[in-house]
Protein backbone atom coordinates (compact mmCIF):
# COMPACT_ATOMS: atom_id res chain seq x y z
CA UNK A 1 0.00 0.00 0.00
CA UNK A 2 0.95 3.83 -0.73
CA UNK A 3 1.52 4.44 3.53
CA UNK A 4 3.48 1.58 3.58
CA UNK A 5 5.57 2.64 0.69
CA UNK A 6 6.14 6.23 2.26
CA UNK A 7 6.82 4.80 6.01
CA UNK A 8 9.81 2.26 4.49
CA UNK A 9 10.89 5.43 2.70
CA UNK A 10 11.10 7.80 5.87
CA UNK A 11 14.07 7.62 6.98
CA UNK A 12 15.85 8.51 3.55
CA UNK A 13 13.29 11.40 3.11
CA UNK A 14 14.38 12.68 7.03
CA UNK A 15 17.96 12.65 5.70
CA UNK A 16 17.03 14.86 2.34
CA UNK A 17 14.58 16.57 4.40
CA UNK A 18 16.77 19.46 5.16
CA UNK A 19 17.96 19.85 1.44
CA UNK A 20 13.98 21.64 1.24
CA UNK A 21 14.96 25.46 2.47
CA UNK A 22 15.79 28.18 0.82
CA UNK A 23 19.77 28.16 -0.36
CA UNK A 24 21.78 31.07 -0.87
CA UNK A 25 21.63 33.14 -4.25
CA UNK A 26 22.09 36.38 -5.88
CA UNK A 27 20.34 39.35 -5.17
CA UNK A 28 17.29 40.60 -7.80
CA UNK A 29 17.93 41.09 -11.03
CA UNK A 30 15.77 41.78 -13.64
CA UNK A 31 13.98 38.78 -14.75
CA UNK A 32 10.97 36.78 -16.78
CA UNK A 33 8.21 35.64 -15.31
CA UNK A 34 5.97 33.39 -17.50
CA UNK A 35 2.54 31.75 -16.81
CA UNK A 36 2.59 28.38 -15.85
CA UNK A 37 1.56 26.94 -19.04
CA UNK A 38 4.60 29.05 -20.56
CA UNK A 39 2.10 30.82 -23.55
CA UNK A 40 2.85 35.07 -21.66
CA UNK A 41 5.74 36.09 -20.60
CA UNK A 42 7.30 39.52 -19.49
CA UNK A 43 10.12 41.32 -17.82
CA UNK A 44 9.44 41.88 -14.17
CA UNK A 45 12.21 45.25 -12.86
CA UNK A 46 13.29 44.30 -9.44
CA UNK A 47 14.57 47.64 -7.83
CA UNK A 48 16.19 49.03 -10.86
CA UNK A 49 17.56 51.82 -9.27
CA UNK A 50 20.05 49.38 -7.18
CA UNK A 51 22.94 47.12 -8.08
CA UNK A 52 22.34 42.98 -9.12
CA UNK A 53 23.13 39.97 -6.79
CA UNK A 54 26.59 37.95 -7.04
CA UNK A 55 25.24 35.15 -9.52
CA UNK A 56 24.33 32.27 -9.03
CA UNK A 57 26.01 29.45 -7.66
CA UNK A 58 26.61 26.36 -9.90
CA UNK A 59 24.18 23.87 -9.84
CA UNK A 60 24.22 20.15 -10.25
CA UNK A 61 21.66 20.79 -13.49
CA UNK A 62 23.62 23.85 -15.05
CA UNK A 63 27.44 22.43 -14.66
CA UNK A 64 30.10 25.33 -15.06
CA UNK A 65 28.57 28.36 -14.86
CA UNK A 66 25.31 26.77 -14.89
CA UNK A 67 22.57 27.04 -12.37
CA UNK A 68 20.26 25.57 -10.34
CA UNK A 69 18.08 27.95 -9.06
CA UNK A 70 14.49 29.16 -8.54
CA UNK A 71 12.59 31.80 -7.01
CA UNK A 72 9.67 31.22 -4.47
CA UNK A 73 8.33 34.53 -2.31
CA UNK A 74 11.32 36.33 -2.51
CA UNK A 75 13.72 33.40 -1.81
CA UNK A 76 15.98 31.30 -3.78
CA UNK A 77 15.50 26.97 -3.88
CA UNK A 78 17.20 24.93 -6.10
CA UNK A 79 15.09 24.01 -8.89
CA UNK A 80 15.62 20.24 -8.12
CA UNK A 81 16.23 18.49 -5.20
CA UNK A 82 17.48 14.45 -5.05
CA UNK A 83 14.43 12.65 -3.95
CA UNK A 84 11.83 15.70 -4.14
CA UNK A 85 11.90 16.20 -7.58
CA UNK A 86 11.49 19.39 -9.46
CA UNK A 87 10.35 23.02 -8.03
CA UNK A 88 7.09 24.50 -9.35
CA UNK A 89 7.45 28.15 -9.12
CA UNK A 90 3.48 28.69 -9.65
CA UNK A 91 3.13 26.73 -6.22
CA UNK A 92 6.35 26.39 -4.39
CA UNK A 93 5.94 23.10 -4.50
CA UNK A 94 8.60 20.13 -5.25
CA UNK A 95 6.75 17.01 -7.43
CA UNK A 96 8.37 13.63 -8.40
CA UNK A 97 6.52 10.69 -10.25
CA UNK A 98 5.50 8.53 -7.54
CA UNK A 99 7.18 5.05 -8.79
CA UNK A 100 5.46 2.52 -8.78
CA UNK A 101 1.89 3.87 -9.23
CA UNK A 102 -0.72 3.17 -6.76
CA UNK A 103 -2.77 0.49 -7.92
CA UNK A 104 -6.16 1.48 -9.68
CA UNK A 105 -8.14 0.87 -5.90
CA UNK A 106 -6.18 3.73 -4.70
CA UNK A 107 -8.81 6.76 -3.99
CA UNK A 108 -5.70 9.06 -4.77
CA UNK A 109 -6.65 8.48 -8.14
CA UNK A 110 -10.00 10.55 -7.76
CA UNK A 111 -11.83 7.60 -9.95
CA UNK A 112 -9.43 7.75 -13.05
CA UNK A 113 -7.84 5.00 -14.26
CA UNK A 114 -3.84 4.21 -14.01
CA UNK A 115 -2.64 5.82 -16.96
CA UNK A 116 -5.01 8.60 -17.68
CA UNK A 117 -2.57 11.34 -15.89
CA UNK A 118 -0.34 10.06 -12.86
CA UNK A 119 0.11 10.53 -9.57
CA UNK A 120 2.72 12.42 -8.24
CA UNK A 121 4.20 12.91 -4.88
CA UNK A 122 4.04 16.40 -3.74
CA UNK A 123 5.97 18.45 -1.52
CA UNK A 124 5.94 22.13 -0.07
CA UNK A 125 7.73 23.81 2.07
CA UNK A 126 7.41 22.40 5.44
CA UNK A 127 6.37 19.18 4.01
CA UNK A 128 8.47 16.14 5.26
CA UNK A 129 6.36 13.62 4.09
CA UNK A 130 4.46 15.42 1.52
CA UNK A 131 1.10 14.30 -0.40
CA UNK A 132 0.35 12.29 -3.15
CA UNK A 133 -1.84 13.75 -5.54
CA UNK A 134 -3.56 13.12 -9.53
CA UNK A 135 -2.23 15.24 -12.06
CA UNK A 136 -4.00 15.07 -15.49
CA UNK A 137 -0.78 16.93 -16.89
CA UNK A 138 2.84 17.27 -15.60
CA UNK A 139 2.88 19.55 -13.12
CA UNK A 140 4.76 22.70 -13.90
CA UNK A 141 8.47 22.62 -13.78
CA UNK A 142 9.05 19.16 -14.69
CA UNK A 143 11.15 18.15 -17.30
CA UNK A 144 9.35 18.38 -20.66
CA UNK A 145 7.18 20.97 -19.54
CA UNK A 146 9.52 23.70 -19.39
CA UNK A 147 9.55 26.17 -22.10
CA UNK A 148 13.10 27.55 -23.01
CA UNK A 149 11.71 31.31 -22.39
CA UNK A 150 11.24 29.90 -18.66
CA UNK A 151 14.30 27.90 -18.87
CA UNK A 152 15.72 31.58 -19.88
CA UNK A 153 14.00 33.01 -16.74
CA UNK A 154 16.56 31.05 -14.61
CA UNK A 155 19.67 31.67 -16.38
CA UNK A 156 19.07 35.46 -16.41
CA UNK A 157 18.28 35.87 -12.74
CA UNK A 158 21.46 34.54 -12.31
CA UNK A 159 23.06 36.62 -14.29
CA UNK A 160 25.41 39.28 -11.43
CA UNK A 161 24.15 42.45 -13.61
CA UNK A 162 25.82 45.42 -11.30
CA UNK A 163 25.72 48.85 -11.09
CA UNK A 164 28.28 50.84 -12.61
CA UNK A 165 31.03 51.30 -9.92
CA UNK A 166 31.87 55.05 -10.27
CA UNK A 167 34.93 57.13 -10.78
CA UNK A 168 35.69 60.82 -11.75
CA UNK A 169 37.94 63.49 -12.18
CA UNK A 170 37.66 65.48 -10.16
CA UNK A 171 36.91 63.05 -7.38
CA UNK A 172 34.07 63.58 -5.22
CA UNK A 173 35.99 64.75 -2.63
CA UNK A 174 37.73 66.90 -5.02
CA UNK A 175 37.21 70.19 -6.80
CA UNK A 176 36.46 71.15 -10.49
CA UNK A 177 36.33 74.25 -11.95
CA UNK A 178 34.26 75.80 -14.98
CA UNK A 179 35.48 75.08 -18.74
CA UNK A 180 37.78 72.09 -17.43
CA UNK A 181 37.30 68.54 -18.36
CA UNK A 182 35.81 66.21 -16.31
CA UNK A 183 36.50 62.28 -16.91
CA UNK A 184 33.82 59.76 -16.25
CA UNK A 185 34.55 56.42 -15.86
CA UNK A 186 33.51 52.54 -14.51
CA UNK A 187 35.43 50.00 -13.31
CA UNK A 188 35.44 46.82 -15.55
CA UNK A 189 34.44 43.71 -14.61
CA UNK A 190 32.18 40.96 -14.66
CA UNK A 191 29.57 42.30 -12.40
CA UNK A 192 29.89 46.27 -13.74
CA UNK A 193 30.42 46.05 -17.31
CA UNK A 194 30.53 42.13 -18.47
CA UNK A 195 30.29 39.92 -20.89
CA UNK A 196 28.97 37.10 -18.23
CA UNK A 197 26.80 34.21 -18.49
CA UNK A 198 24.86 31.52 -17.02
CA UNK A 199 23.51 28.83 -18.22
CA UNK A 200 20.34 27.13 -17.05
CA UNK A 201 19.24 22.85 -17.54
CA UNK A 202 16.77 20.55 -17.26
CA UNK A 203 17.04 17.19 -19.17
CA UNK A 204 17.04 17.52 -22.54
CA UNK A 205 17.08 21.22 -22.48
CA UNK A 206 19.62 23.82 -21.68
CA UNK A 207 19.48 27.62 -22.14
CA UNK A 208 22.20 30.31 -22.09
CA UNK A 209 22.03 33.67 -21.29
CA UNK A 210 24.79 36.60 -21.53
CA UNK A 211 24.53 40.29 -20.81
CA UNK A 212 26.98 42.79 -21.57
CA UNK A 213 26.88 46.68 -21.00
CA UNK A 214 26.30 48.68 -24.32
CA UNK A 215 26.29 52.13 -22.64
CA UNK A 216 26.41 54.02 -20.38
CA UNK A 217 24.46 57.77 -19.97
CA UNK A 218 25.75 60.03 -17.92
CA UNK A 219 23.25 63.02 -16.22
CA UNK A 220 25.70 65.12 -14.78
CA UNK A 221 23.15 67.48 -13.37
CA UNK A 222 23.10 70.33 -14.78
CA UNK A 223 20.67 69.23 -17.40
CA UNK A 224 23.21 68.09 -20.15
CA UNK A 225 24.16 64.12 -20.37
CA UNK A 226 26.92 62.40 -22.03
CA UNK A 227 26.12 58.82 -23.29
CA UNK A 228 29.39 56.87 -23.45
CA UNK A 229 29.61 53.40 -25.32
CA UNK A 230 33.07 52.30 -23.49
CA UNK A 231 33.60 51.97 -19.42
CA UNK A 232 36.03 54.99 -20.15
CA UNK A 233 39.28 55.98 -18.57
CA UNK A 234 40.29 56.16 -15.68
CA UNK A 235 42.49 59.97 -15.09
CA UNK A 236 45.98 59.54 -13.83
CA UNK A 237 48.03 62.86 -13.01
CA UNK A 238 50.15 62.36 -15.91
CA UNK A 239 47.24 63.12 -18.16
CA UNK A 240 47.51 66.85 -16.53
CA UNK A 241 44.32 68.18 -17.14
CA UNK A 242 44.03 67.11 -20.84
CA UNK A 243 40.26 65.97 -22.48
CA UNK A 244 39.24 62.03 -21.82
CA UNK A 245 39.86 60.46 -24.81
CA UNK A 246 36.30 57.98 -24.40
CA UNK A 247 34.33 59.75 -22.23
CA UNK A 248 34.40 63.29 -20.75
CA UNK A 249 33.00 66.74 -20.76
CA UNK A 250 32.70 70.19 -19.22
CA UNK A 251 30.65 72.20 -16.94
CA UNK A 252 29.56 75.79 -18.24
CA UNK A 253 28.63 76.94 -14.66
CA UNK A 254 29.22 76.37 -11.04
CA UNK A 255 27.66 74.09 -8.82
CA UNK A 256 26.80 76.43 -6.32
CA UNK A 257 23.30 77.15 -6.50
CA UNK A 258 23.19 73.11 -6.21
CA UNK A 259 21.92 71.21 -3.02
CA UNK A 260 24.89 71.06 -0.99
CA UNK A 261 26.50 73.41 -3.60
CA UNK A 262 27.24 69.99 -5.32
CA UNK A 263 26.28 68.80 -9.09
CA UNK A 264 24.66 64.94 -8.61
CA UNK A 265 25.60 62.65 -11.31
CA UNK A 266 23.77 59.95 -12.37
CA UNK A 267 25.03 56.72 -14.61
CA UNK A 268 22.92 54.94 -15.85
CA UNK A 269 23.97 51.77 -18.20
CA UNK A 270 22.18 49.47 -20.33
CA UNK A 271 22.65 46.00 -20.19
CA UNK A 272 21.82 44.31 -23.53
CA UNK A 273 20.94 40.04 -22.31
CA UNK A 274 20.77 37.65 -25.41
CA UNK A 275 19.52 34.23 -24.50
CA UNK A 276 19.38 30.82 -26.66
CA UNK A 277 18.96 27.44 -26.94
CA UNK A 278 21.75 25.56 -26.32
CA UNK A 279 21.75 23.27 -29.52
CA UNK A 280 20.12 25.99 -31.42
CA UNK A 281 16.55 26.61 -31.19
CA UNK A 282 14.47 29.67 -30.04
CA UNK A 283 16.61 32.72 -28.83
CA UNK A 284 15.54 35.85 -27.17
CA UNK A 285 16.55 39.24 -26.21
CA UNK A 286 16.01 42.05 -23.36
CA UNK A 287 17.38 45.03 -21.80
CA UNK A 288 17.26 45.81 -18.53
CA UNK A 289 19.22 49.37 -16.60
CA UNK A 290 21.23 49.68 -13.29
CA UNK A 291 22.04 53.45 -11.58
CA UNK A 292 24.69 54.04 -9.63
CA UNK A 293 24.96 58.53 -8.58
CA UNK A 294 27.98 60.60 -6.80
CA UNK A 295 28.12 64.18 -6.61
CA UNK A 296 30.89 66.69 -7.56
CA UNK A 297 31.72 70.05 -6.79
CA UNK A 298 32.36 73.11 -9.56
CA UNK A 299 33.47 76.26 -9.10
CA UNK A 300 34.28 79.75 -10.79
CA UNK A 301 38.26 79.46 -11.83
CA UNK A 302 39.55 82.52 -10.80
CA UNK A 303 41.84 85.08 -12.56
CA UNK A 304 44.44 87.02 -10.07
CA UNK A 305 45.38 89.96 -11.29
CA UNK A 306 47.95 92.61 -9.88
Amino acid sequence: MLIRRVAAGLAAILAAAALVLAVPGPAFADYFQCTPDGERCWLVAEDPGNGGGNGGNDGDSGGSGGTNQCEWQGQWVRCHQEGYGWFNESDGCYYILESPQPPASDPVWEGHAPGDGAVYRQRCFGDVLGTAVWRQNPPPGQPGTITPAQLAARAIRALPMGKPQIGTAPRSTGQGFVGLPIWMWTEVGQTTWGPVSRTASVPGLAVTARAEVTQIVWSMGDGSSVTCTRPGTPYRASFQGSKSPDCGTKYERSSRDQPGGRYTITATATWNIEWWVVGGGETGDATVTRQAQTTVQIDELQVVTK
